[in-house]
């Protein structure tokens, strides 16, 4: 019911009557079938590549639940995957009960992510519970002082 994998992206981006070339890194996402229940489980996404080349991405676990989750890493220089079926994130709330920063554990990977620019998504059930839904733009470091670009999507349940 869905697809995830690393691509490399060109194009343009039309603002107005400008046009800003684009050629860079990206994660493709794509999901289908019945909807998810943005409403029973808080969970976290990323994908991102670091200064050397070292890519990755991963999906599942919010804050303490290390045990279910996701995740790949391509290392610099590598065509093989290294597949993860756990991940550890644990995240700091800040204003208005966005991520102010979170660390990111995939296997060897430990990454302290910081967002940089929200784009806030408020998700509303047709019953009328609400789930917050940020994502946005981070800067990247990594435990050895490599550093990178990311983006990371949090949904937040009601409590």
């Amino acid at each position: 019911p869905r697809y995830e994998i690393p691509c490399r992206v060109h194009g343009e981006i039309l603002v107005g009557d400008r046009r800003i070339e684009v050629d860079g890194w990206g994660q493709r996402d794509h999901s289908w079938g019945q909807a998810r229940d943005w409403w029973a489980l808080g969970w976290n996404w990323t994908a991102g590549r670091l200064e050397d080349g070292t890519r990755w991405h991963s999906a599942g676990a919010f804050t303490g639940m290390d045990d279910l989750g996701v995740a790949y890493v391509l290392p610099a220089g590598s065509d093989t995957f290294e597949e993860h079926s756990s991940i550890h994130v644990d995240a700091q709330l800040g204003r208005e009960g966005l991520i102010e920063r979170s660390t990111l554990g995939i296997g060897d990977l430990e990454l302290e992510v910081t967002p940089v620019a929200w784009s806030p998504v408020l998700l509303v059930h047709p019953d009328g519970r609400e789930a917050r839904f940020p994502r946005g733009l981070a800067r990247v470091e990594a435990r050895d002082g490599r550093s990178g670009v990311g983006w990371v999507e949090w949904n937040q349940p009601p409590i």
